[in-house]
């Protein structure tokens, strides 16, 4: 994640803050996928929704929490493997994708590549384990 983060000129600060995520929601809302980074900071939590047709984009807040758009749309579904994508306008402009992987049935693997207008670009990925009930 250094890399994405230096990619994105993250302060230091809120690198750290990355430390506090503890999770991420995946719903289904209508005709509308809601995907949502949930951190212990709530106001650091993201919630991006993805029209399920995949036919258009959609304005999201952007995930670095720049100012200007982003725009993300839902590029595919099948099985157990959706692949998400989002532009970004304005300041460090450029696109990402997400691959998201259900490898094991309790265990999701999320793949991260972004690529930044004249900068660059970086990858990482990150595992979630579906927490029991209680």
């Amino acid at each position: 994640m250094d890399g994405f983060c230096q990619l994105f000129g993250v302060p230091r600060w809120l690198r750290q803050a990355t430390r506090l995520m503890v999770g991420l929601e995946i719903t289904l809302r209508g005709d509308m996928l809601m995907v949502r980074q949930v951190c212990k900071l709530s106001w650091l939590s993201t919630t991006e929704t993805f029209p399920v047709d995949g036919l258009r984009a959609v304005p999201q807040r952007r995930r670095d929490m720049r100012s200007g758009k982003q725009l993300g749309q839902l590029v595919s579904a099948s099985g157990d493997v959706m692949q998400l994508h989002v532009v970004w306008q304005g300041s460090l402009s450029g696109q990402a994708t997400d691959t998201l992987r259900l490898v094991l049935p309790e265990e999701l693997l999320v793949q991260h590549e972004a690529q930044v207008d004249g900068k660059g670009s970086a990858c990482f990925n990150e595992v979630y384990v579906k927490q029991k009930r209680k």
